[in-house]
């Protein structure tokens, strides 16, 4: 029953109205962060791609991966590992992070966000230090 979401009816309730609007314009970032949170703190771990693939590095992937497939029925070790070391030279590595492909998930850049998360941490307690009572 404690926090500043929306379901937090009563403390959104003590608060001076100009708080209680400050915190309805952040509750677009409480769903997102919920949404994040209950998925990654109770099922499916982050998953970080290790790059992501233009059309060509796509097509050029596929081709080693019948290539590799070929080389394990061979017994062909050495050739495998050196089409998988041409595999994982594709793409490029973008820092996003989602949890799932379904729940509305949409990816969001890792350093990016937790650096925008923790300003509006910030933010919300400047907002309200400014409705407290002074000690």
């Amino acid at each position: 029953m404690i926090g500043f979401r929306p379901k937090n009816v009563r403390v959104r309730e003590s608060l001076p109205d100009d708080m209680r609007d400050y915190l309805i314009k952040c509750d677009p970032w409480f769903e997102y962060l919920e949404n994040y949170r209950h998925a990654v703190s109770h099922r499916i771990p982050v998953y970080i791609p290790p790059a992501t693939l233009n059309e060509k590095d796509a097509e050029e992937y596929r081709r080693i991966e019948d290539e590799i497939g070929k080389a394990i029925r061979e017994r062909d070790f050495e050739l495998w590992g050196a089409l998988m070391a041409k595999q994982r030279a594709l793409g490029t590595f973008k820092p996003v992070m989602m949890h799932s492909y379904g729940e509305s998930a949409r990816p969001v850049t890792v350093h990016g966000q937790m650096i925008c998360d923790m300003a509006t941490v910030v933010e919300i307690g400047e907002n309200l230090l400014k409705v407290l009572p002074d000690p």
